[in-house]
């Protein structure tokens, strides 16, 4: 991906969306996630990570796919990335 993306997400189970911040067209999804606020994040140039807010859990995704690369347990909530 290059240039300026938005990244959306919610606290409730729904995709992450990717959306070109030029020209507002919706360029990709991310399987379901539920995000506190300030739970997404990008990961260098490659990944995108996300705090569960129901599992304790981090989900990793690399950009180009839509399935959860990674996942990481924590032993209490993640609140912030």
């Amino acid at each position: 991906m290059q240039g300026q993306v938005i990244l959306t997400a919610s606290s409730v189970e729904s995709p992450i969306s990717t959306w070109d911040l030029q020209t507002g067209v919706h360029l990709s999804s991310f399987k379901s996630n539920a995000s506190p606020r300030n739970g997404l994040c990008c990961l260098g140039k490659d990944y995108l990570v996300s705090a569960q807010t129901s599992k304790d859990a981090l989900q990793f995704w690399a950009w180009h796919k839509d399935q959860v690369l990674q996942r990481s347990f924590a032993m209490e909530s993640i609140t912030a990335l």
